[in-house]
């Protein structure tokens, strides 16, 4: 918002040492010639009007941008998974060591799953599947000293 000035502005006064109030209303009424203006010397030709500028008829093509080459991604902080630590049985059933098994592919697959793009982004995924990793190695480890005892 604009401020008004506060400079005072400079009003001519005019001298009224002889003159009367009614010298001076009757000098106001009294109509003024009005002033003339006198003709330019020099009137500027006027300018031919153009044409409407015209549209061309083959714009130009459409350039795509080059694609940049993706950089490979930087390591993503958090744990780092490990290979699962399960030992070989031999004095279990058939069931058993399948089941062994499946757990080690399935901690496999969890790590795996934890370096995918989801988990490379989310840090929170990343510690879950790990977790869950690690549960299942725990859980083959605790099958495992069962057994043998």
């Amino acid at each position: 918002m604009k401020r008004a000035s506060l400079k005072t502005a400079k009003v001519p006064i005019t001298s009224s040492d002889n003159k009367d109030v009614t010298d001076r209303i009757l000098q106001d009424a009294e109509p003024t010639p009005p002033k003339v203006k006198p003709p330019q010397k020099n009137p500027q030709p006027q300018k031919a009007a153009k044409p409407a500028s015209t549209v061309a008829a083959d714009p130009l093509a459409f350039v795509p941008y080059r694609p940049i080459p993706e950089s490979p991604p930087a390591p993503t902080p958090g744990p780092e998974p490990q290979a699962p630590n399960i030992p070989k049985l031999s004095q279990t059933g058939k069931a058993l060591a399948d089941a062994l098994q499946k757990t080690k592919t399935a901690i496999e697959s969890l790590q795996t799953a934890s370096r995918s793009a989801p988990a490379q982004y989310d840090l929170a995924i990343r510690y879950r599947l790990n977790a869950l990793a690690h549960h299942l190695e725990q859980v083959a480890e605790f099958i495992i000293a069962h057994s043998q005892s």
